[in-house]
């Protein structure tokens, strides 16, 4: 076990742990299979890189979604309504078409 007790819960993005990952193996410190296996998948399905993921975040944020949720945005990169409903699934954004349209447009303008 790494730790004993949890001192933050916050959500992270999949580049922010890719960056702590990515920094352990530069300096040598991956030794367990489960980090190595973890930072390869990463490596793969990472979309963003850090700085624009925090980018769209903050964005995404600031159109009043919740922050676990705007994480699985950035995270996923939905493009269609029905990924983007499945996501926000029991938010009230999830009926709004407008808002919807709002954050699918958001999320296309990062993924060029």
């Amino acid at each position: 076990m790494i730790g004993k007790r949890i001192e933050e819960s916050r959500p992270l993005l999949l580049s922010e742990v890719l960056e702590v990952l990515e920094e352990r193996d530069r300096n040598k410190e991956i030794k367990v299979f489960e980090q190595r296996f973890a930072l390869d998948y990463l490596r793969k399905f990472s979309k963003l890189p850090l700085d624009k993921g925090r980018e769209l975040l903050q964005e995404l944020k600031s159109l009043g979604i919740d922050e676990w949720k705007a994480v699985k945005i950035v995270d996923i990169l939905p493009g269609s309504q029905e990924e983007l409903r499945t996501i926000l699934m029991g938010d009230r954004i999830a009926t709004d078409q407008g808002k919807l349209k709002e954050i699918l447009e958001l999320v296309e303008k990062y993924k060029s």
